[in-house]
């Protein structure tokens, strides 16, 4: 597993010490050449997204093919364009030019279509990574 971090007892993170943290992390992936989809929280969680989101396509996006975004709405309603941009930071003019190759995506969870059944991973093996939170 590959893990960047640092631990508080009191305060948080400034902008400049997540990004790195962000740049270290990423820096152990190999992401070159690949296509690398982010999944974001909606608008009912808090979070500072818009310096993720723009963390992100600064670190990521000279180094793969594609970088998307999927709004993971659980069930709540898509997002227009305007609320998406705000919820990571952006402008339209910004969404236009700066970050133009950059897709991100609303969730589309009530579609049938959209859902592809990788497999299934059996009882024990959730059970072994849950610690056994998860026992049936």
């Amino acid at each position: 597993m590959l893990l960047a971090g640092k631990g508080l007892t009191d305060g948080t993170l400034d902008d400049s010490e997540a990004r790195r943290l962000l740049e270290d992390g990423l820096s152990r992936v190999d992401l070159d050449g690949r296509r690398v989809l982010v999944l974001l929280p909606d608008s009912t969680r808090t979070c500072p997204l818009p310096m993720f989101f723009r963390s992100l396509v600064e670190l990521m996006g000279p180094r793969v093919a594609k970088l998307d975004f999927l709004i993971a709405l659980g069930t709540h309603q898509p997002m227009s364009r305007e609320k998406i941009n705000q919820l990571v930071g952006v402008t339209e003019d910004q969404r236009k030019t700066t970050y133009r190759d950059v897709d991100i995506f609303n969730h589309h969870w009530d579609q049938d279509g959209t859902f592809t059944q990788l497999g299934t991973i059996p009882a024990a093996r959730i059970e072994e990574i849950t610690d056994g939170l998860m026992a049936e």
